[in-house]
């Protein structure tokens, strides 16, 4: 058994032994509140470096770990909303802790008004009108005096479309600024939001109480270019544009420190085509500093986008040879994410076919239609998306792919101008005359006052040889632009075969008032070839053939531009027959023009009515080796075809025609040709192959395939069992070209066959 033996504590060694566990443990206490002291002074540290060099990624991260310790530290927190607004690229996440740091400063020190300042301008810029009315409101409760946080709340309200409450708040702030002079901005600011919920009304009682208060900004702040801009952009869209113009002049010669109005000076000045002023507001506006930038535009690529707008379209107004195009397209290809692509490729894309480079367009269409079909919210509307498209088939020489983008949506939207003159243009390059003079009608009723769409519209009436119509169209023109002689000349023109044609006999009254018409213009024109042609023709119809001959002669003697009146002499010469004359006229004029192939064609021509084929075909062949240029040897090439088929080796024209079209996939007239040959007729696959090339050049809209598929069936033995095939194709041609009569005579002899008729 052991036995414990008691002995004495040692009372020293234990006070001791504490003491050394209270000091350890207030060291570690000091050292660790030492050590969070230094992180924290060091995170502060790097997050001002961040900030000074604008590394705002860093600064936000530095920061917050500043405020993880100081939290209340009203500055840094406002720091630190800063930099998580300026981090790019912009994301919503880094809003939000902004928004939730301005929100803390707020409630730390309500009376502080940067920050609301702050918060404000970032609730404007994401829309978020509710909150903003909210932070309106608070900051009213603190400082009722405060203009700036009415005009917000006002601001608000008008964006949540409350616009009685807006106007209650409005005038308030109306009344506030005429007792203190030093509130003009806001003055003017109140009477532009007052305006336009007048306006809103779009009444005529709504338009001239807008202007009421948009004159009351102007004649409380004359010196103002934000009030003088409101009201010039307001006269402009009513029409007033003297008015409109003297105000952005006044406006023009005034300091102006806001980008945005710089911006808005430049848009009113493209919207007046006076193109100078314009770049040079766009010039100043694009070299302001980034601070300046920062104070206007929540996200940098806002501004780079507001300033690419203005470029791309001062460019696309200059023409070609802009200096601004280049920049333009910089701006854009510096474009990254989906929202500011969308936005800036259509404007893109008509400066690179301006500038004739059709391959890039149709690679960055291709791009904005990928971007299109994600389904998200896109700024282009549908005829937006086919007006690039057809712009884009137009400069690849596609006239049948433009009908064919705009026609289903020139059926759901007809008041698009722009469209309808494609459009009809495309039809008249088809040689679907009738359809391009209805296209012309349609622009015309959006914009009566083109003299240039109306001139082609008389011509279009020419070719139809509907003389009346072409003569009132071109008389309507004249005074559009008196100045233009074309229109003139075409009016000129449709009188002359109105006096010759139209009547039982030549009406040599009116020849003889427009043969001292035409004398006159001589006198002013004198190297105008057409002119002296028209003389000619008038001196035809008088039966004056020497004078006709001499004014011609003379034409190609004293012009520059000799072709027409060559190949006009050439006529003559065949119509009094003497074709020896009209030959040597062609050949002179082939080696003058070897490149061009109209005087190739009228020189073959007259060799085929002198049954010379073998020179008819050389004249051709030579022709085809003088140029490279593939309208030129395209026309002359199905020239020579159907010279074989007629006359020569119908292999060889066989031969032509497919070689042409295996070469050029939209290539529709030497299709259509072989379509009409007794051999591709009577070989199904071969018919139905070339039917398929011509629906792929045209598109589903197309008419030709419709009619040559139609006449294909009807050709057939089991033809019968097609009867609502054929009478559905033929009756949309008929219902889409009511002036072609191949369709119809295509439909009646169906129902001849079937005993209806």
């Amino acid at each position: 058994m052991t036995r414990w033996t008691s002995g004495k504590v040692n009372v020293r060694l234990l006070l001791i032994l504490v003491a050394v566990v209270v000091a350890l443990g207030v060291a570690a206490v000091a050292a660790r509140h030492v050590g969070r002291r230094i992180l924290t002074e060091r995170a502060l540290s790097l997050g001002r470096e961040a900030l000074a060099r604008e590394d705002w990624q860093e600064a936000c991260k530095q920061l917050l770990d500043y405020l993880g310790r100081h939290p209340d530290d009203t500055e840094i927190l406002l720091q630190y909303a800063d930099a998580c607004v300026m981090v790019r690229p912009l994301e919503w996440r880094n809003l939000q802790k902004a928004v939730g740091a301005y929100r803390l400063v707020i409630q730390l020190a309500p009376t502080e008004s940067l920050p609301y300042e702050r918060l404000a301008g970032l609730y404007a810029g994401l829309r978020e009108y509710s909150e903003l009315a909210y932070l309106a409101e608070r900051r009213i409760q603190h400082a009722p005096d405060d203009l700036r946080a009415r005009t917000w709340r006002a601001e608000a309200l008008i964006g949540l479309r409350k616009f009685d409450e807006a106007g209650v708040v409005l005038d308030e702030i109306v009344a506030a600024c005429e007792q203190d002079p030093t509130t003009r901005r806001e003055y003017v600011q109140a009477c532009y939001m007052k305006a336009g919920i007048a306006a809103e009304t779009a009444t005529d009682d709504g338009r001239r109480g807008a202007e009421a208060w948009l004159d009351r900004a102007v004649a409380y702040d004359p010196a103002s270019a934000e009030a003088l801009l409101y009201r010039a952009q307001f006269r402009r869209g009513n029409g007033r544009l003297d008015e409109a113009r003297r105000d952005l002049e006044q406006a023009d010669r005034l300091e102006i420190a806001d980008i945005r109005l710089r911006l808005m000076l430049c848009d009113e000045w493209l919207a007046h085509d006076d193109l100078n002023r314009a770049a040079a507001q766009l010039d100043l506006a694009s070299a302001v500093d980034a601070p300046t930038i920062r104070d206007c535009f929540l996200d940098v690529n806002d501004w780079l986008a507001a300033r690419f707008v203005r470029t791309a379209r001062l460019a696309l107004a200059q023409g070609p040879q802009s200096p601004y195009a280049e920049d333009a397209l910089a701006i854009m290809n510096g474009f990254q994410d989906r929202r500011h692509r969308l936005m800036a490729l259509p404007y893109g894309i008509r400066l690179l076919l301006t500038a004739g480079q059709a391959a890039e367009a149709e690679t960055h269409l291709t791009e904005f239609l990928g971007l299109l079909s994600t389904g998200e919210q896109s700024p282009a509307s549908t005829a937006d998306v086919a007006y690039l498209k057809a712009q884009v088939a137009r400069a690849q020489e596609r006239p049948y792919r433009v009908i064919e983008v705009l026609e289903p949506i020139l059926v759901a939207d007809s008041d698009r101008a722009d469209l309808w003159k494609l459009i009809a243009e495309a039809y008249s390059r088809t040689d679907q005359t009738s359809r391009a003079v209805r296209g012309l009608l349609q622009y015309l009723r959006l914009r009566p006052r083109d003299p240039d769409m109306t001139l082609q519209l008389a011509k279009e009436y020419l070719k139809l040889r509907d003389w009346n119509r072409a003569f009132e169209t071109a008389r309507l023109a004249e005074p559009l632009d008196p100045t233009d002689i074309v229109l003139k000349l075409l009016r000129i023109e449709a009188t002359i075969y109105l006096a010759v044609e139209q009547q039982e006999e030549i009406d040599h009254g009116r020849l003889d008032a427009l043969a001292a018409e035409l004398a006159d213009l001589r006198a002013k024109h004198p190297d105008r070839v057409d002119v002296r042609i028209l003389q000619s023709i008038i001196a035809v119809y008088r039966g004056d053939d020497d004078l006709a001959e001499r004014e011609l002669k003379l034409a190609i003697a004293e012009c520059d531009e000799t072709l027409r009146a060559e190949m006009q002499l050439a006529r003559h010469y065949y119509r009094m027959k003497r074709m020896a004359e009209a030959i040597d006229v062609c050949r002179t004029a082939c080696q003058r023009h070897s490149a061009i192939a109209e005087p190739w064609l009228s020189l073959a021509g007259l060799h085929v009515v002198e049954e010379d084929i073998d020179q008819a075909r050389a004249c051709l062949q030579e022709g085809l080796s003088h140029t490279e240029n593939y309208w030129e040897r395209r026309e002359m090439t199905l020239r020579l075809a159907g010279l074989e088929l007629l006359h020569g080796q119908r292999d060889a024209g066989v031969t032509l025609l497919r070689d042409l079209v295996a070469d050029d996939p939209h290539e529709i007239r030497g299709r259509s040709m072989l379509l009409s040959l007794r051999e591709v007729q009577t070989d199904a696959a071969w018919a139905a192959e070339l039917i398929e090339g011509i629906r792929q050049a045209e598109g589903g809209t197309g008419l030709l395939w419709r009619m040559h598929q139609a006449s294909l069936w009807l050709s057939q033995p089991d033809w019968r069992s097609r009867q609502q095939e054929i009478h559905d194709a033929l009756d949309y041609c008929i219902n889409h070209d009511p002036d072609w009569s191949i369709p119809v005579l295509l439909l009646a002899e169906m129902y001849h066959k079937l005993g209806q008729l």
